[in-house]
């Protein structure tokens, strides 16, 4: 119920006051033999009745404190077929996208109320979402993110996310009004024709956050959904002139994630299982505490209940129709 404000006193009725008036009226029909026992029944209906307006009473203000949150999280997703190989977590098989959803997640509920934004890349790059401070629904776009099917995608090139990652770093920083920390979630496989250009142009807008590589040097299979059957395909290469169809397995590239964290000022953590979880912890630790460190102080009035004032008479009243009833059944 919406409290109605009184002048300095108000009510909060803790049930609708419609029902219990409608209540309090039938109760009244219910009436006693002899005046005096209708008398006690009328005044205990009229205490009921007040008991549920809930009454409350300014209070002295109290200091409260607000944490006031001082960052921007750009998200860079690898949305490359090779982050659905299953070589995450040994023989629980998660698949590498599968890991850095949990670990978006876990970042996003601890550090609730930072600004956030979201660039993905597979053939392009694109930008998923403006900034927002809704957590849910940064992940829930996250969460979203799939591999383009293995038709379509061109295999892996980190390059075509550079300048999109750069300008978005400079637009935050320009704002001047938050730390910029970046989490770049990807395995570093890169097309063998390809040459990883340089992000160090990005470094002088980077504030923290780190380079998350995952998958492991050995690699692992990779299962995509398909589009029309629901059903899980392996990845394969098929060489028409010879018909040799031959299983995909992509390998964790320590030296591109390496590269990118480097030119980027931040760290690399290698993300291969459950099991090595504290790297990510702490970072996530130390950026809480450097962004959550100014509070805003204040004073919020607040309502003390007094309704509990007619509970007394009316356990009181009951009390004395309790021993009443007892009385008379012991004189029959």
């Amino acid at each position: 119920m919406f409290p109605i404000i009184l002048e300095d006193i108000r009510i909060n009725p803790i049930l609708p006051i419609w029902l219990v008036a409608t209540i309090c009226v039938l109760l009244l029909f219910c009436k006693r033999k002899g005046v005096w026992p209708y008398i006690r029944q009328i005044i205990l209906i009229v205490l009921i009745f007040l008991l549920n307006l809930r009454f409350q009473i300014p209070k002295e203000g109290v200091q409260i404190e607000t944490e006031k949150v001082e960052a921007y999280i750009l998200f860079v997703v690898d949305d490359t077929i090779s982050m659905v190989a299953n070589d995450y977590d040994g023989e629980n098989y998660y698949t590498r996208l599968e890991a850095a959803k949990n670990d978006c997640r876990y970042i996003l509920d601890e550090l609730q109320g930072c600004k956030s934004c979201i660039i993905s890349f597979h053939n392009t790059a694109q930008q998923l979402t403006p900034i927002t401070d809704d957590s849910n629904y940064t992940f829930g776009m996250i969460n979203g993110i799939y591999p383009l099917s293995s038709l379509y995608g061109k295999g892996t090139s980190i390059n075509v996310c550079r300048e999109l990652v750069e300008s978005n770093l400079k637009k935050l920083h320009e704002r001047m009004d938050g730390k910029v920390i970046v989490f770049f979630i990807t395995d570093g496989e890169m097309n063998k024709d390809d040459e990883l250009e340089s992000f160090a142009k990005c470094k002088k807008y980077i504030d923290g956050g780190a380079v998350l590589g995952y998958g492991t040097e050995k690699g692992g299979e990779m299962f995509l959904k398909d589009q029309y059957s629901g059903e899980y395909e392996q990845v394969s290469y098929y060489d028409w002139d010879t018909g040799y169809n031959e299983i995909t397995v992509s390998e964790y590239d320590p030296v591109n994630a390496k590269k990118i964290a480097k030119e980027m000022g931040v760290p690399l953590i290698h993300r291969e299982s459950d099991r090595d979880f504290e790297e990510l912890e702490d970072l996530v630790d130390q950026i809480k505490e450097e962004t959550l460190s100014n509070t805003e102080n204040g004073v919020e009035d607040t309502y003390g209940d007094v309704y509990y004032i007619f509970a007394w008479p009316i356990a009181l009243l009951l009390a004395f129709e309790f021993i009443s009833y007892k009385r008379k059944g012991s004189v029959k």
